[in-house]
């Protein structure tokens, strides 16, 4: 695997070498990922700071595994460790795992230096989580429409695809058909610029926000499921106000004639079809 040059400069003192070094540490964590052959669902990359030491480390956590990239001040480049652990709370880990990871550059030996994690108590370490859900839009030629949830990294702005949208891509490259891929933020649609197998960058500058009228027009004509139930629930709103207003038309009227029963028997036809339309559309289908 070849290491980025930020880990081995020395301690970043500005913010573009601390945003350089976190996107490198989690393209590293997340490549050791793929080389174990994780799902996305199987691990958890993380950033925390260990205030005593003064010093910024990314962590990659599955069930049983722990692997961390630090870069302390004054170190000439990063300090890497890895220990077992039980479960993704599990942040003080077990023994350092035996040398079975010999096969990494000499220059990033992975010591026994430091044997466990240290979480000191009253909040002397701040975790802040790396890695957040997005929604994800796959659009092909072919006439397939996919939506899903995939994980995103705001602080380099990296996208990773499930598996299932992952084999709509490759199914959709292999037949030739175009497609296209963007994630929904804000109200906002930000296509994704393919990086890796799976691994997208969200381009931020192309961002992309339809207009009131087009939203509008688009809930009437082309509702999803939610606005359609919520239009049931407002159909039998009124469908409940038209029957409440007939029976106060036939307390309160005195006399009868033809005017006032036709008033009657509209009211409680338009009550009754409110209700079927409100009934049809509160099935979401």
């Amino acid at each position: 695997m070849k290491l980025p040059k930020s880990f081995f400069a020395p301690f970043p003192n500005n913010p573009a070498a601390c945003q350089e070094l976190r996107r490198d540490a989690c393209r590293v964590l997340r490549r050791f990922a793929g080389d174990m052959a994780l799902r996305p669902g199987d691990y958890t990359i993380r950033e925390h700071r260990q205030r005593r030491r003064d010093v910024n480390v990314f962590a990659l956590q599955t069930d049983s595994l722990l692997v961390e990239i630090q870069h302390p001040p004054g170190a000439a480049g990063i300090r890497m460790s890895y220990r077992t652990c039980r479960g993704r709370n599990d942040m003080a880990g077990g023994p350092t795992i035996p040398s079975a990871w010999s096969r990494w550059p000499p220059r990033v030996a992975i010591p026994n230096w430091y044997p466990r994690y240290a979480w000191w108590p009253g909040g002397a370490a701040e975790g802040v989580a790396m890695t957040i859900l997005i929604k994800v839009t796959f659009t092909s030629t072919a006439g397939e429409e996919i939506h899903g949830q995939a994980l995103y990294e705001p602080a380099s702005g990296i996208v990773t695809l499930p598996s299932r949208m992952l084999d709509f891509v490759q199914r959709a490259k292999a037949s030739g058909d175009g497609h296209a891929i963007v994630a929904h933020e804000d109200g906002y649609r930000y296509p994704l610029q393919p990086v890796d197998n799976g691994v997208y960058q969200l381009d931020r500058s192309r961002r992309q926000r339809q207009g009131l009228l087009e939203q509008a027009w688009k809930a009437v004509t082309a509702p999803t499921k939610e606005q359609r139930q919520q239009s049931g629930r407002f159909a039998h709103t009124l469908s409940a106000a038209a029957l409440i207003g007939a029976s106060g038309y036939v307390g309160s009227s005195r006399a009868w004639n033809l005017g006032a029963v036709t008033d009657v028997l509209s009211l409680i036809g338009v009550g009754v079809v409110l209700f079927l339309v409100g009934a049809v559309l509160s099935k979401g289908d």
